[in-house]
């Protein structure tokens, strides 16, 4: 099968998870940039914007053809229990490409739930399988084994 990850990370933690899926897969990776900077006073007040209004932010293009992946695995930061930003342009501008898709958020510590919902509808399709995984579990390493659940699921897909 051939998989293709595409997540936004804004401070690392999203970016672990999607490196660590990136090997157990041996996917292809893509990193979604945003065109705005999301540092000091202005940038979080764009960011607490979009996320509570669900707009969607301005990224910059990927030359990527994901036609020529059977699975899209797409991931994430969780803000305010909302879809981040970048995610939801990403997803808006190529969902008609999508074959399969699958999740993986990361979050303080609740929210996943509510973004794959969202990720679901703005998609149309149902994922084959979710990872949703919390700062706490990414400083102790605790996130290996979900990622490994994860994994296992996609396989046996």
């Amino acid at each position: 099968m051939n998989v293709l990850i595409i997540y936004y990370s804004l401070t690392g933690n999203t970016e672990k998870v999607a490196n660590a899926i990136e090997v157990a897969t041996n996917a292809t990776k893509v990193k979604l940039h945003e065109t705005s900077s999301r540092s000091g006073l202005v940038g979080i007040f764009r960011m607490v914007y979009q996320a509570i209004f669900s707009r969607p932010s301005k990224i910059n293009y990927i030359e990527t053809d994901i036609t020529q992946y059977d699975l899209l695995i797409l991931g994430g930061p969780v803000w305010i229990a909302k879809l981040a930003p970048a995610l939801r342009s990403y997803i808006l501008k190529e969902r008609k490409n999508f074959k399969e898709v699958a999740f993986f958020c990361t979050e303080s510590s609740s929210g996943g739930a509510n973004v794959f919902k969202c990720m679901e509808n703005l998609c149309g399709k149902h994922p084959i399988a979710t990872l949703e995984v919390t700062e706490s579990e990414i400083k102790t390493g605790r996130h290996n084994n979900k990622i490994n659940v994860f994994v296992e699921s996609l396989k046996s897909h």
